[in-house]
């Protein structure tokens, strides 16, 4: 996967006249992220583990050769770490990992909200299913019947709009 997320749709609006549409993309939506999310974590781990080996070689230079590091012949394991916390080497590393961890956590962020959504998507095809979205009913009077086509013929239009837009996405039914 690659390194940034700019291939994850991070939007997480809802079309409620397309809601069958929105249902075939939570899964694939999820899927992706849920991949970026193990990637990340499998990066993370990674530089922690290059990290730790980076101290630990540092740890040996400095016990083997202290004047080496302007450290006295017997340097304490205090004046050792601080001399590892500000060598080039661990804070390059550190700065990696910070990069890597705040990346777990927008994906994490991220995977949250996908499940948000989904219970949103579940609870709009409830309401769907009740009717909630249904136009009311026409009006007797003659501007009232031309008022309510235009409505409909205006949301077909969106409807059909969307749809086409989604088949170009390759989300076609």
């Amino acid at each position: 996967m690659a390194d940034d997320l700019e291939d994850i749709d991070m939007d997480l609006s809802i079309d409620k006249f397309a809601l069958d549409v929105e249902w075939q993309k939570q899964p694939v939506r999820f899927k992706i992220a849920s991949d970026h999310l193990v990637d990340a974590k499998k990066t993370l781990r990674e530089l922690e583990a290059q990290q730790e080996l980076i101290d630990s070689g540092l740890y040996l230079d400095i016990r083997r050769s202290p004047k080496v590091f302007d450290l006295d012949d017997k340097p304490t394991e205090a004046a050792i770490k601080n001399t590892i916390n500000t060598n080039k080497k661990h804070v390059v590393m550190a700065e990696r990992i910070r990069a890597a961890q705040h990346k777990v956590d927008r994906l994490s962020i991220f995977m949250s909200a996908l499940d948000q959504r989904r219970r949103a998507l579940s609870d709009l095809v409830s309401l769907f299913g009740s009717e909630y979205f249904s136009i009311p009913a026409r009006g007797t009077s003659p501007a009232g019947k031309a008022k309510m086509d235009a409505v409909k013929t205006r949301e077909l239009r969106q409807r059909g709009q969307r749809r086409l837009d989604d088949r170009s996405e390759g989300f076609a039914q």
